[in-house]
């Protein structure tokens, strides 16, 4: 990962430092909304293909995202928010059919991020965030399917993909997959338990549980498993089975914790499809350190506790830019 340090020496009414100020940006213009529900109004002003950062802080979410909109958190890991803060979403956050090729990265989000019943949202891509689940709801015939959705280095309870069509899920951790799916791409997750999924592509993967008795006519390969592979109608190639899962990651307490390590031991002794090792630090999307957001993020500040004698405040902050 390559890094660039910003160091930025601020003058600022000291007033703006009070209230959790999110920006709207649109056509290169930046508006500060500081109001009781800040990210809620900057939806309501925002326009299709404007971008929304979210500081650290609490924000109760718009009643429904339905416009293609970019919006960014500071992030989720206590250690890499340590100066910004969490970003959380108090409640639900829920996608409509016009929120075609939103990006939602570096939130924690206390419900389901919500594709809408009955509604075809495509090509949303979700990274980077801490949610109880992620639920691709879609509708009930193949014209309302949610097409070509993207979930990558999540942290979600569960991912649902219920009535997604090609739903790519790569480098994610969570406790279940599954729930009617079919023609999914599942790559590179640490997963609990996958169930009910049919026609999918299932590779590179650390799997406790597969329900095999509801799961139909996968493709399994090159998966860690604690378990050995199932006579049934699935496809099973070049999986590592029956794996003590007490001594396959640096460190592993639950399904999920901040302060748990889910590096492999060896990670040289399974490796995954691509010649580079199973689990979430392989594959396309390798598992990022603390799940930092791409923007520029706040590494260190420093705020004096008074003005001068024109009422400005000396702010130090410390940017960090990345890469990737």
């Amino acid at each position: 990962m390559k890094w660039i340090l910003v160091s930025s020496i601020m003058l600022i009414p000291a007033v703006s430092l009070c209230q959790k100020a999110v920006v709207l940006q649109h056509n290169g213009m930046s508006t500060i909304y500081s109001t009781p529900t800040p990210f809620v109004d900057a939806y309501n002003a925002s326009a299709n293909g404007d971008t929304i950062y979210l500081p650290g802080g609490l924000f109760a979410p718009p009643a429904s995202i339905n416009k293609r909109l970019v919006i960014y958190g500071a992030g989720h890991y206590p250690d890499s928010t340590a100066t910004t803060g969490v970003t959380t979403i108090n409640g639900r956050l829920t996608l409509e059919e016009n929120a075609d090729n939103t990006v939602l990265q570096g939130l924690n989000v206390t419900e389901y991020i919500y594709f809408a019943d009955n509604k075809r949202v495509d090509s949303v891509v979700v990274y980077r965030c801490n949610t109880v689940g992620i639920l691709i709801a879609g509708g009930y015939d193949t014209a309302t399917n949610c097409r070509g959705v993207l979930l990558y280095q999540n942290v979600a309870v569960n991912i649902i993909l219920s009535h997604g069509t090609n739903p790519r899920v790569f480098n994610n951790i969570c406790s279940s997959i599954g729930n009617s799916a079919s023609n999914a791409w599942i790559r590179n997750n640490k997963v609990d338990v996958i169930s009910e999924i049919s026609y999918s592509l299932i590779e590179n993967n650390t799997i406790a549980q597969y329900q095999s008795w509801n799961c139909n006519f996968n493709t399994l390969r090159n998966n860690i498993l604690s378990f050995g592979a199932y006579a049934d109608n699935s496809t099973w190639l070049n999986n590592y089975s029956s794996v003590d899962w007490n001594n396959l990651f640096v460190k592993q307490t639950v399904w999920f914790s901040y302060t748990d390590d889910y590096h492999l031991k060896t990670p040289g002794n399974y490796p995954g499809t691509d010649g580079v090792q199973s689990g979430i630090y392989g594959g396309f999307y390798p598992y990022k350190e603390g799940s930092v957001p791409s923007n520029p993020h706040v590494q260190t500040k420093n705020i004096p506790l008074q003005t001068d004698v024109s009422g400005q405040l000396n702010v130090q902050l410390k940017v960090a830019a990345q890469n990737n």
